[in-house]
């Protein structure tokens, strides 16, 4: 499908060209380069991608952090931002589509444990917090399933 591969490239440069994207698009393949990587780490890496994409409004790069259930969650809302919200558990109440992505700006990791192919991240949105599962599936880890909220 012709369309999708520009619609990738489009949301690969807008993420891109986000400062904190650009990080973590570096830190991504600093991971990858050197020897074994510490899967924590990894997870952490690709969950604050998928905030980032949240927070930006980028639902291709949203879709490529997702597996198959967590898409499927993902495509229900309406807007990035609903899309997001369902995916990441964290409650937030409905809002227009330019105000829906702007929690997931301030949106952050605090936490992941790891054991194998299998890490829990938890995510703060200012007073909401939520888990979510990453599974290292084909050597990249992605979110699995919708998230729980813990609070």
């Amino acid at each position: 499908m012709p369309g999708t591969a520009s619609l990738y490239a489009r949301g690969r440069r807008r993420l891109a060209s986000s400062p904190r994207a650009a990080l973590l698009l570096t830190l991504l393949g600093v991971a990858g380069c050197g020897g074994p990587a510490d899967d924590a780490t990894d997870a952490r890496a690709s969950v604050d991608t998928l905030l980032s994409a949240c927070a930006e409004g980028q639902p291709t790069v949203v879709l490529e952090s997702l597996t198959e259930p967590a898409r499927n969650a993902f495509v229900r809302g309406r807007t990035t931002g609903e899309g997001c919200n369902d995916v990441l558990g964290l409650g937030l109440p409905p809002a227009p589509p330019a105000e829906a992505v702007k929690p997931f700006e301030e949106a952050r990791v605090t936490e992941v444990e790891s054991s194998g192919e299998i890490a829990r991240a938890t995510i703060e949105a200012g007073a909401r917090r939520s888990e979510v599962e990453v599974e290292r599936v084909g050597g990249r880890w992605l979110v699995t399933n919708p998230a729980v909220p813990t609070s």
